[in-house]
């Protein structure tokens, strides 16, 4: 901190304090500083206080006319002989403008004009021209005036006069002083004097576009530190054309994007009432003042503590606002009648926006250099609206609703069903076709957050959401291929009550106690309510009994399901999944079916499923695409242990009864793995980022293996799909069937060999075909089914 030139105490932040501007030292006001509080006040208000210190004034007086004055280096002092004139080596080369003097070279002749230093008069001088020519770099101006006004006009310099740099800095100040200040209502508006001579200014709807040819302004001073400074515009701020009949901004706040909502009608600003006011309006809201969308709707207590409820207007100008997020500005949104209604001030809304956008990044300030300034809400190559936090089901909502805004032609948002507490199920499909299901393009999920406590996935979830839209948009040629061939779902959250209990323990305390929120509100564990299906199989393998699609019927009499449980249960009959993970933390391993054990006593043993040579390649392919998953050599705590290759079968870990990975094996043509990504639940969120980089490839290589095995088309002779065909795996044999779609489609994921694939399907002769199916790729294989004769 600086001390006082007087006292020479510390000048903190919340004392008056005065900034000498010949020696850029501080100095407190009662420290003999000669300004009065209410000067200082009123300078305080101004934004500028003229002042020197006494030390600076006194070198500042007329000084003796027998003495010559010269700055051999603007740094040193020297008393020549009485009316000498004195050679010196000019800081500032050129030829020598002086009078009399023609000589060539880098030799200049200062003569002393008599009576007077010119210390202050230089300053002004500096600050005045800064301000007359906006566009011209402060340095150039600094060197024109030493060079030329110093030389021509006989000014006497002061030594204590600062360099070059320190005059160009000051220059700036003043220039940035005498700029419109930056915004917090958001309603900076281009004025001539801001824009340079010759540019044109075009006003559109949403956006200004600004052509120039000279460009190195305030972009420089504020963001990126170049060596000159023009006053061209506020580069941080948000355009708000006048063209709408009516405009909005957010004011009062301690940052630009949040604030008290305000509308301006009649040539007035008033406020909107909050109590029709949906999250939906709010995210519009913030999207018509140039940010990606909104992060809180702020109450009436955080808009008091955030001192947005001192100068309120008058008015209250809309009882009810709806927007959509197509609406552009205000006057495309519905709204009751200006000014009629009752609703108080209590009930004001208050917003907090998403933050501006980085350059490149959706709704952001795009610059092309030394050609032309577009300020414009567009879509860039890539868009960014995650942050790594956690975000609650509101957040999800608003961030899928983003997404799918700005993606329409490949997201869409849906919702699987309620949670018990009545909070929506959100899962957001990714396509290139988008609410449609292509024949024979295989569909994918991942889900997580089933225990409300375990919430790695969730942001995982969301983090792979933008990330492949973004590249996808941007030409990534494995995304492309993705989603060319795939239908991707994503279900961030099973649980949201759970979250939500866990979540407001995490933001009070820090960290969640163990299991506090795993369970949904009815005390269910999701992952324990599942019908039990896996004791049926066992049973059906000992006397021959079917092995596919269980669970219907007399399989689950009596059982009653949870709401989250019964929303999932839907979701699967709907969607012709083909394969899929769930998301989970308290370890790290990749498990795999079965959970169940066969053994009557319930021991934890290895448990092994028809397919347990493709599911433990699934798992392995997981596990050694993340970053630690199969080579860490430490367990997560002393009750765990460490896992060959990161993989694990499930029942020879710990038995789950009812679990949801046995479930999508034996009741549905899924195959699904359980992804155990972080050894503590609930962690920090400053870890969230590394958790996306040692997953991301695991993530993408996981999706990639629905690609493999066969998949055809099964149909009668008279070209009519077969709906619930049987198709088999033989030689070598594997005791898991799966089913033909309403479309006839099916998929049979397998590991590179030959097998004896064979269909049946009731009222049809059944056909079988040898089929050689090799690595890293997917064999077509059609069936034409012909008719029994009926007796």
């Amino acid at each position: 901190m600086n001390a006082c030139i007087e006292c020479q105490q510390p000048v903190i932040e919340n004392q008056e304090g005065l900034l000498c501007e010949e020696c850029d030292r501080w100095q407190h006001r009662e420290c003999d500083s000669g300004v009065t509080r209410a000067e200082y006040l009123r300078g305080v208000e101004n934004g500028y206080i003229e002042w020197s210190c006494r030390q600076c004034s006194e070198n500042d007086q007329p000084m003796p006319d027998e003495i010559d004055v010269f700055a051999a280096d603007l740094g040193q002092f020297v008393e020549p002989e009485v009316h000498q004139e004195v050679e010196m080596e000019n800081p500032y080369p050129q030829p020598n403008p002086v009078a009399g003097n023609d000589d060539e070279g880098d030799e200049i002749q200062y003569v002393v004009e008599e009576g007077r230093g010119k210390v202050a008069v230089i300053r002004r001088k500096i600050k005045a021209t800064a301000l007359e020519r906006p566009f011209d770099s402060a340095a150039e101006i600094v060197d024109t005036i030493m060079r030329d006004d110093i030389g021509v006009g006989q000014i006497a310099l002061h030594p204590t006069l600062p360099k070059p740099s320190s005059l160009a800095r000051q220059a700036n100040l003043r220039r940035k002083l005498s700029r419109p200040r930056h915004p917090s209502n958001l309603q900076f508006e281009l004025q001539n004097q801001h824009i340079a001579p010759g540019d044109e200014i075009r006003r559109q709807s949403r956006h200004a576009v600004i052509a120039t040819q000279r460009l190195n302004g305030y972009w420089d001073e504020y963001v990126r530190g170049a060596r000159t400074a023009r006053s061209l515009l506020l580069a941080s701020s948000r355009v708000i054309s006048r063209n709408a009949r009516n405009t909005i901004r957010l004011n009062g706040g301690r940052i630009p994007r949040e604030g008290l909502l305000e509308v301006y009608h009649d040539g007035e600003w008033g406020t909107v009432c909050k109590k029709q006011f949906s999250t939906v309006t709010a995210a519009s809201i913030c999207r018509q003042l140039g940010y990606p969308g909104v992060y809180q709707m702020l109450s009436k207590q955080k808009q008091a503590r955030r001192g947005m409820r001192t100068n309120v207007p008058e008015k209250v100008w809309l009882g009810e606002l709806s927007c959509d997020l197509t609406d552009e500005t205000i006057d495309d949104c519905s709204h009751d009648v200006w000014g009629e209604t009752d609703c108080k001030h209590s009930y004001d809304v208050g917003l907090s926006c998403f933050r501006a956008c980085l350059e490149g990044e959706f709704g952001c300030l795009i610059f092309i250099f030394n050609v032309i300034i577009i300020i414009s809400f567009v879509l860039a190559d890539r868009t960014s609206f995650h942050e790594f936090r956690y975000h609650d089901s509101n957040d999800i909502r608003i961030f899928f609703q983003n997404l799918t805004t700005a993606y329409p032609n490949i997201t869409k948002m849906y919702s699987i069903g309620q949670s018990v507490d009545g909070r929506q199920l959100y899962a957001l499909e990714i396509s290139n076709n988008v609410g449609v299901h292509e024949i024979l393009e295989p569909e994918f999920k991942y889900i997580a957050n089933m225990h409300g406590d375990e919430v790695t996935g969730r942001e995982l979830i969301l983090k792979l959401a933008e990330y492949l839209c973004n590249e996808y948009h941007a030409g990534n040629a494995t995304i492309r291929y993705l989603f060319d061939h795939t239908r991707i779902h994503l279900l961030p959250s099973l649980n949201p009550d759970g979250f939500e209990k866990a979540f407001q323990f995490y933001k009070e305390f820090d960290m969640v106690i163990d299991a506090y929120g795993r369970e949904n509100l009815h005390s269910v564990d999701l992952n324990r309510n599942f019908p039990r299906l896996n004791t049926i199989m066992y049973r059906n393998e000992i006397i021959g009994g079917k092995n596919h699609h269980l669970g219907y019927g007399k399989d689950t009499t009596n059982y009653v399901p949870e709401p989250e449980v019964q929303a999932y249960i839907e979701w699967v009959e709907e969607y012709p999944f083909v394969l899929s993970a769930n998301m989970h933390d308290g370890d790290l391993v990749a498990n795999y079916p079965f959970d169940d054990v066969r053994s009557f006593n319930g021991r934890p043993s290895y448990t092994m499923s028809p397919d347990d040579s493709l599911f433990r390649h699934l798992a392995r392919t997981y596990s050694q695409s993340h970053a630690t998953m199969s080579t860490r050599t430490r367990a997560c705590s002393i009750y765990s242990r460490t896992f060959e290759d990161g993989i694990t079968n499930g029942a020879s870990w710990y038995t789950v009864k009812g679990g949801l990975q046995d479930y999508d094996y034996l009741h549905t043509n899924c195959f699904d793995i359980t992804l155990e990504l972080d050894c503590i639940k609930f962690s920090s969120e400053s870890g969230l980022e590394k958790e996306w980089v040692d997953n991301k490839d695991a993530l993408i290589q996981y999706m990639y293996q629905i690609h493999m095995g066969v998949k055809g088309i099964i149909a009668s002779t008279d070209d009519m799909p077969i709906k619930g065909a049987v198709v088999h795996v033989g030689g070598p044999g594997i005791n898991h069937d799966v089913t033909s779609t309403k479309d006839g489609e099916y998929w049979r994921l397998l590991l590179p060999g030959t097998y004896t694939i064979t269909v049946s399907a009731e009222g049809y002769f059944s056909k079988g075909f040898v089929v050689e199916v090799v690595e890293n790729s997917v064999t077509p294989l059609n069936f034409v089914l012909s008719r029994r004769e009926v007796p």
